[in-house]
């Protein structure tokens, strides 16, 4: 499972600054916030079947959140 999120936090670190870049950054951060956040929660309701599912969409999320810096 730590794979899983490894391998998507790393391949998608690009697309999250890419996807600020094009939509407002605050909307893409609060976007990866939420996921990042109801991503655990998703396995429990069985809307994703298996656990690295699961921690995949987490790495994804969180690469999303990574790349994103909101200017004060």
């Amino acid at each position: 499972m730590v794979t899983a999120y490894a391998l998507a936090f790393g391949s998608l670190l690009l697309l999250g600054g890419r996807l600020g870049d094009m939509f407002s950054r605050k909307k893409v951060f609060i976007a990866g916030l939420i996921g990042f956040a109801l991503s655990p929660r998703w396995r429990g309701r069985d809307l994703v079947h298996h656990a690295g599912g699961a921690r995949t969409l987490q790495g994804a999320f969180g690469a999303i959140l990574a790349r994103l810096r909101l200017a004060p």
